[in-house]
């Protein structure tokens, strides 16, 4: 009976040590490893990790919709560009128009007209390339630039016409 009471002893001794596990982690461990410590330690930890991810993703919406409001800003901007472009272009058929119907006496007229006429269509070959520039800064220099360029041939063909 004494060798059953120290075999049982002893079964007990080894199935507490198995239950008695290292881990802090309820889930992991067994019925032994309950640590009221670890257990707030976890929660606090969750929820400091939770602040942070909190924290991250409002930062996060905060970037998008300041890109979205860059964005919306920059499609305006386009918008009003392309806008321009096209009242460059009417101006730039007017002028064209304007000069054909001039009536011309000399031959040095013909050539300058012929020579405001080539000009003026480089002027909408590079309003079509402005076109597809897509960058609002480039396009606004651009479109600067040839307004300047058209404006000097509108006084051009104002100064022809009235020969």
């Amino acid at each position: 009976m004494r060798k059953a009471a120290l075999t049982l002893g002893m079964a007990l001794v080894l199935l507490t040590g198995g239950c008695a596990n290292q881990t802090t982690d309820p889930h992991q461990g067994g019925l032994f490893s309950y640590n009221p410590k670890a257990y707030e330690q976890r929660i606090a930890e969750r929820k400091t990790r939770l602040s942070a991810l909190e924290k991250e993703n409002q930062a996060m919406q905060q970037q998008g919709t300041s890109l979205a409001g860059q964005k919306a800003a920059q499609e305006k901007q386009l918008a009003e560009l392309k806008s321009k472009l096209a009242g460059l272009a009417s101006e730039n058929r007017s002028l064209q128009d304007k000069i054909n119907q001039a009536a011309l006496t000399t031959e040095a007229q013909n050539r300058e007209r012929q020579r405001i006429l080539a000009e003026l269509d480089q002027v909408r070959r590079e309003m079509a390339q402005a076109g597809a520039v897509t960058d609002p800064r480039e396009k606004q220099k651009e479109l600067e630039r040839l307004k300047e360029k058209q404006a000097r041939l509108a006084r051009e063909v104002e100064e022809l016409t009235r020969l």
